[in-house]
């Protein structure tokens, strides 16, 4: 079985009206998404159909925690997830309309599978820059090997000696700019 046919709702047959769905999603969701940003993921996804003549409204709520890689140690952590929005799906044969809150499916469907929204909810959900969490110390909770590793590596220009003197000039030009 294709471990996202789980995420299919059957709306045919339904009655017009509100109709809640629940979902879980670890490990194996995101397994099926190759190149995911999310390693792995426990995390609680509530549906609300509601069925209405010609349309569905989708209401998502999405709530627990995925593990990503942390931008500055590289190494996994969790971070809390909560996200919500709608999705309207309309009936007809242009798939032309649709757009980023509205999805246009043939009239002679009568399940939809959800596996792709979620997973971009989530993605969605995440922060631009994903690093470690601070401790109760206000230290910063990445791997020390790898932060100690990183200031060894950088670079830095202490040293203005050591500089070639025909940047000296360009350095004035940007004093005199009030870009430094």
């Amino acid at each position: 079985m294709d471990e996202l046919n789980k995420y299919e709702i059957t709306f045919s047959g339904l009655k017009e009206g509100e109709h809640l769905f629940e979902f879980e999603l670890d490990h194996k969701f995101f397994d099926n998404f190759k190149e995911s940003e999310v390693h792995e993921g426990s995390l609680s996804a509530r549906i609300i159909l509601d069925k209405k003549p010609g349309f569905l409204k989708l209401d998502f709520h999405i709530e627990g925690e995925a593990e990503v890689k942390c931008d500055r140690c590289l190494e996994y952590f969790g971070i809390p997830i909560k996200y919500n929005d709608k999705v309207y799906v309309k009936f007809g044969v242009n798939s032309d309309e649709t757009t980023d809150d509205m999805l246009v499916i043939n009239e002679n469907e009568h399940k939809l599978n959800i596996a792709q929204f979620l997973y971009e909810f989530i993605l969605l959900s995440l922060p631009y820059r994903r690093v470690h969490p601070l401790n109760e110390n206000g230290e910063s909770s990445c791997n020390i090997e790898m932060l100690n590793r990183l200031k060894e590596l950088s670079f830095r220009d202490n040293n203005s000696e050591k500089n070639d003197p025909r940047w000296n000039n360009l350095k004035d030009l940007l004093k005199d700019n009030n870009f430094n």
